[in-house]
């Protein structure tokens, strides 16, 4: 089933060709038809790409071709600490880069700053907060394993799961204005040692999220 766009904007490593400033963003309904290389859809999912020497966003160092959820046709923003939030979904890496070899799929980011972060690295999968280490979610990694995680808010309390393995942070409990985000962020550029044309793609087979008040 092809995953639904309707609640999502995306943003993505290249230069919008109306203002080269900012990375180009592409909302629904227009998004629902929108082709690139970096934003592949077929029947079996979506191939998200973003090179190392990509176009970043405001106040970010590391390009990305990544979703951000959206509720009806404004920004989602909802309370860590109100109601229960959950996005699901079904995934493999397929790329990193060769010097820094790490790229965030999955996502909740505040008002502010992220929240929380799913981060790919090497042959692992970690929950991280900046230089904060909650745990790692899947070991002994490789390129093309597909699995399914979610990311649930209670109480205000995140928990991650995959397979058998849960991780709780409870360290963002007063956190507003809350969104899931999903996709290919790069945690590399050029400075790091990566050529600009390297990059990380990640695969999107299942994409589910689900609010309850």
């Amino acid at each position: 089933m092809p995953i639904d766009l309707n609640s999502w904007k995306l943003t993505l490593d290249v230069e919008d060709p109306e203002d080269k400033r900012k990375p180009l963003e592409i909302l629904p309904p227009q998004l629902l038809k929108f082709l690139h290389p970096h934003f592949i859809k077929t029947e079996a999912g979506i191939t998200f790409k973003a090179e190392c020497g990509g176009k970043t966003t405001r106040g970010s160092k590391y390009p990305r071709s990544e979703l951000r959820e959206l509720t009806g046709d404004k920004l989602s923003g909802w309370q860590m600490n109100q109601g229960t939030h959950e996005m699901i979904w079904t995934c493999a890496v397929t790329h990193l880069p060769k010097v820094k070899s790490q790229v965030v799929v999955g996502q909740i980011h505040d008002g502010d700053d992220d929240v929380i972060e799913i981060r790919h690295t090497d042959n692992y999968v970690e929950v991280i907060h900046d230089d904060k280490h909650y745990g790692k979610l899947i070991t002994g990694y490789k390129l093309g394993d597909t699995y399914t995680a979610s990311i649930s808010v209670r109480n205000g309390i995140i928990y991650i799961f995959s397979g058998k393995t849960t991780i709780a942070v409870s360290t963002a409990q007063k956190a507003k204005n809350c969104y899931f985000k999903l996709g290919c962020y790069v945690q590399s550029n050029p400075t790091k040692g990566d050529d600009p044309k390297d990059y990380g793609e990640v695969r999107l087979y299942a994409l589910r999220v689900v609010h309850t008040k």
